[in-house]
């Protein structure tokens, strides 16, 4: 059985085996890059795994000869800047994928307290002024005062929070809801037992709709809004001047992840508003 030789070929430097030493000296065509060259013998490192019908096979080390130009080299600051910069946008970009369902459930859930919200005005518009036609039809001017008050609560509740839906309102939207539940519900509830008691008779009753707009608020102040990540909390108290708040926000975002270019920049930012402050 003849001899094998290996050899190189001098155009694409791709590492070759001959199946006999005897076509060491001889012009060949390279199978690679189709050019001619003259077959010199080199010292053979590994095993050929694949021959070809010309005579000629690759060997499995073909990949670490190539030229220097297609071979591995160190990334430059810039190219590993960017590297890192698409690995951390891959990383977002999965847990928001991840995040999706549980982000259409709370959107959701949101709409469905917000439609509750404006349902419980409605429900309390009409009854107050049920009420208050019924007040006029038997010329009590008294029993127009607290149908009236809650009219104008209710609209001031309706435009301020719930039409809007601003997340800034929030507080308020809770306030006027606890106002409702307090004083319709739990005072003028022990006020009607106490009346009632009192007359012998129903002398009035309490004013259902209004606690259910009350509930309906309170619910709206703590789902109503959708969901708010700790950037746009941040983001939002930076606006509103809450210094404190958006500092210990974005100190919490860099925990997780040092490297949020937003949550560095509004870290930025609130320092030179403080310095200018």
């Amino acid at each position: 059985m003849p001899e094998s030789a290996t050899t190189r070929c001098s155009h694409c430097a791709a590492t070759l085996r001959l199946k006999s030493r005897e076509a060491i000296g001889n012009t060949l065509d390279c199978p690679r890059c189709g050019k001619p060259f003259v077959a010199q013998a080199i010292k053979r490192r590994k095993k050929a795994t694949a021959v070809d019908t010309t005579g000629i096979a690759y060997r499995d080390s073909d990949v670490g000869n190539l030229p220097p130009t297609t071979r591995s080299r160190k990334l430059t600051p810039i190219e590993e800047a960017r590297k890192k910069r698409d690995a951390l946008l891959r990383k977002k970009e999965e847990q928001a994928n991840a995040d999706k369902p549980k982000d259409a459930a709370f959107a959701l859930l949101a709409l469905l307290v917000c439609l509750n919200a404006h349902l419980a005005v409605g429900i309390t518009m009409i009854d107050s002024v049920i009420e208050i036609v019924g007040s006029l039809g038997e010329f009590s001017a008294r029993g127009v005062r607290g149908p009236g008050m809650i009219i104008i609560l209710t609209m001031f509740a309706w435009f301020g929070t719930v039409l809007p839906r601003d997340i800034n309102q929030r507080g308020a939207a809770a306030a006027i809801g606890v106002f409702f539940l307090i004083v319709c519900g739990v005072v003028g509830s022990l006020t009607v037992t106490a009346v009632n008691r009192f007359h012998g008779h129903d002398f009035f009753s309490v004013r259902w709709s209004a606690v259910y707009l009350g509930g309906a608020l309170v619910v709206f102040s703590i789902w109503g809004y959708g969901k708010e990540t700790r950037l746009q909390y941040a983001e939002r108290m930076m606006s509103r001047g809450r210094f404190g708040k958006a500092v210990s926000a974005v100190e919490r975002i860099l925990e997780k992840d040092p490297d949020d270019l937003r949550a560095l920049q509004i870290q930025s930012e609130i320092r030179e508003m403080l310095k200018m402050g």
